[in-house]
């Protein structure tokens, strides 16, 4: 794969001379659903999974995981694909926690992420028993300590620290 390409790794020129991403034609494409769309080709995905943990494996003496962020696009076909190349996945929504769940994430690889999460997203995590809750404030952080001690089960997290600094930028920062 060429790092610095802008097309993904399966572009081609077919033969009616259009551009055509893993066989797709995208002048079709964008006739039959208009045009801005959004495609993602798997080989790129796949690609760029391979070479960020050939990097880690390289360059990093420690564990490390892989994770995508969910929030930036997930369907449950795209789920499974992530879940097979064996990368985590952070997630912001009960949706997605029963995506991670259907499409066969092992829950040791998913996070629970966002702010304002409800109990109902709270409970399905520490019911699935999943990596790790992000945790952003102290008022969450007590109600995960009721809900995980009705559940009588450890929970773990990570407790998302906001320094209180005064930084003299954009008033509405």
């Amino acid at each position: 794969m060429d790092e610095f390409s802008i097309f993904p790794v399966s572009t081609t020129i077919n033969s009616k001379g259009h551009l055509s991403i893993a066989g797709h034609d995208l002048v079709e494409i964008a006739e039959t659903y208009g045009t801005p769309v959004y495609l993602y080709d798997g080989a790129t995905v796949r690609a760029q999974i391979e070479r960020l943990s050939l990097l880690f494996k390289r360059y990093y003496p420690g564990e490390a995981m892989l994770a995508y962020a969910s929030k930036a696009y997930l369907s449950y076909q795209f789920a499974q694909k992530l879940a097979r190349w064996g990368v985590g996945l952070d997630v912001v929504s009960l949706g997605e926690i029963h995506i991670a769940q259907k499409a066969g994430f092992p829950p040791s690889v998913v996070h629970l992420h966002g702010n304002n999460k409800t109990e109902s997203e709270l409970q399905a995590a520490i019911e699935w028993g999943i990596q790790a809750i992000v945790v952003d404030n102290l008022d969450e952080l007590e109600i995960l300590e009721q809900l995980a001690a009705r559940s009588q089960k450890r929970v773990r997290i990570w407790l998302r620290i906001t320094p209180d600094l005064s930084v003299n930028t954009h008033p509405h920062i």
